[in-house]
């Protein structure tokens, strides 16, 4: 078959001998036609996987034998047009489910309605669409990330015998309080509750961080409440929301609200940890039936009350009724390992004038996974969001000469993963840092943050997780006490690092597994981690992607990779 631009699945047999500088043995599978796209999930039921690929006005589907690595069936269905909002792809009770929205707005109907599409992974198609709600009026996601790109939330029990779906409802004036609706579905799909909550805060008072349903049923969500008023140039009014005053005090305070989808009923109560210390960021896991884990990162409060970076982390159960707090200072040696000699300096001064009010912090740290082990304790993933804005000039010629001008650009700095460990009885483990340094544009779409193939991927196996992201090649042996080299053009170059953690002593290794560029003589293009499924217990499988110029009549092939991580 000759090719264009070309997709792969190309299997890498990676033993973890690897780590100790064997080389990577590579076997390349048959290819097949492939869809490079940003917006593409995995989905594997034992044996196989199905692809699901919104690639420019069309929808790929396509399924594969991961014991052979072989394309089973591939078929293309026209996309949506531009008034539908695609809102999410999700498995569920063992089904795959595209759900999507619309909007209609006339003189007799103004409602939005949510759509579902279920995809019968044997036949490799669209089984049924269905109509799964309708809203009286507009709605947006609730939830602060997406409520701009999408209309609605999803979540789902442990055991997947009930399905949410959240949304918000419009307001013109932000200063009305807001309403959040909640509609609760069986295993099935089938509507069993629902129930729009008018909550005690306006636009301007409340963020909405996350939210978890646990095995009784019970709704949470997390908020940010803003205390006060800021005064901006248009008088003293609540918004923009901010976690700071100009003068740099807290402005915010964290409450969770439970709502009771067999009473009805909704109470709220305010998240707080010892005198001393504020939470910065946090996030919901559930675990068991027993545990729905409240777990994130905490800081020091400064002298006025200060907003202080953080430099702690917490965690507690929900469930709980005592609700014990577990918490874990960051130690100075983590925080200012692989700094610049600068800001190690900066962090000696700032803790000798400030004492017990400051401490060494790291900044922007966002929970991202919380993994359970056998024997009780929990490991904590964070890792380092760091938002900024890049003005860049441009120059612009003219007769006579150049004008110059400027524009800006959102970016997000993807930087050091931090991972932490609590015992079963919540003391302290161990505590590891993962020194990275990414910059990508910053967006969200419908799938979250539009990554571009940095952050990281993480996979747990039998008894080690393993941390991918792509790295230069001269950070594989960087010391501790050096800056590492920034890797700034989406993922696409560099080479595809990964960490082994035990996650009961710490223990980590590091390798170089190939040059994403160029992987056994094949130049590859736009490498994402994100193509990665995990399959059987220490193995993945993910795509990625080449080029050819002999034949211009299919634009794209693929290899599945298939990694043995044991």
């Amino acid at each position: 078959m000759k090719l264009n631009k070309v997709i792969t699945l190309i299997i890498f047999l990676l033993f973890f001998q690897i780590l100790k500088g064997q080389k990577t043995n590579v076997i390349y599978s048959s290819d097949y036609e492939g869809f490079p796209s940003d917006y593409k999930k995995y989905f594997t039921f034992d044996n196989v996987m199905l692809s699901v690929n919104l690639y420019r006005e069309n929808i790929i589907l396509q399924t594969f034998n991961l014991d052979s690595l072989t394309l089973i069936q591939s078929k293309n269905f026209k996309g949506f047009p531009e008034d539908v909002q695609v809102e999410d792809v999700l498995k569920f009770n063992n089904s795959v489910y595209l759900f999507y929205s619309t909007f209609t707005k006339n003189d007799t109907v103004f409602e939005e309605r949510l759509y579902m599409k279920e995809i019968n992974v044997d036949s490799c198609s669209f089984e049924k669409t269905k109509l799964l709600m309708t809203v009286n009026g507009d709605v947006t996601a609730t939830l602060s990330m997406h409520d701009f790109v999408d209309n609605f939330d999803f979540t789902f029990t442990l055991d997947q015998d009930r399905f949410v779906v959240q949304y918000k409802k419009k307001k013109k004036n932000l200063k009305e309080n807001i309403e959040i609706g909640y509609k609760v579905f069986d295993r099935d799909l089938n509507l069993l509750w629902e129930k729009e909550i008018e909550m005690p805060y306006n636009g301007h008072q409340i963020e909405n961080i996350d939210f978890a349903i646990d095995s009784e049923y019970n709704i949470y969500l997390g908020s940010y409440i803003f205390r006060k008023k800021i005064l901006n140039g248009t008088g003293d009014n609540y918004g923009p929301t901010s976690k700071v005053t100009g003068r740099g005090e807290i402005n915010y305070d964290i409450e969770i609200f439970k709502i009771g989808t067999t009473t009805g009923t909704y109470s709220k109560s305010k998240m707080e940890l010892d005198s001393g210390y504020h939470i910065n960021s946090f996030k919901f896991f559930p675990i068991n039936n027993e545990q729905l884990i409240v777990a994130g990162y905490s800081s020091v409060i400064g002298k006025n009350s200060k907003y202080n970076q953080p430099s702690g982390i917490f965690k507690f159960n929900m469930l709980d009724s005592i609700q014990k707090i577990d918490t874990m200072s960051i130690p100075t040696a983590i925080v200012n390992q692989n700094l610049k000699p600068k800001e190690v300096s900066l962090n000696k001064s700032l803790s000798k004038r400030y004492g017990k009010d400051w401490r060494p912090t790291i900044k922007y740290l966002s929970p991202v996974n919380l993994i359970f082990d056998k024997d009780g304790g929990m490991v904590l993933i964070g890792e380092q969001r760091i938002p900024i804005t890049r003005n860049y000039v441009i120059p612009l010629p003219i007769p006579g000469g150049a004008l110059i001008t400027s524009t800006l650009s959102s970016h997000m700095l993807y930087n050091d993963v931090l991972i932490s460990r609590f015992n079963a009885d919540g003391t302290n483990s161990w505590i590891k840092k993962l020194a990275k340094r990414q910059e990508t544009t910053n967006s969200v779409d419908f799938f979250g943050l539009h990554k571009r193939g940095l952050s990281f991927k993480l996979i747990k196996g039998e008894t080690d997780l393993y941390i991918f992201y792509v790295d230069q090649l001269k950070n594989l042996t960087l010391p501790s006490d050096k800056n590492p080299a920034e890797l700034n053009d989406d993922g696409n170059h560099g080479f595809l690092t990964v960490h082994k953690i035990n996650t009961i002593t710490g223990k980590v290794n590091k390798a170089a597994l190939f040059d994403v560029e160029r992987i056994q003589e094949l130049k590859t293009i736009g490498f994402n981690i994100f193509n990665i499924t995990s399959f059987r217990k220490d193995e993945v499988v993910f795509e990625v992607y080449m080029e050819s110029l002999k034949d211009k009549s299919i634009l794209n092939i693929g290899f599945l990779t298939l990694i043995n991580l044991q």
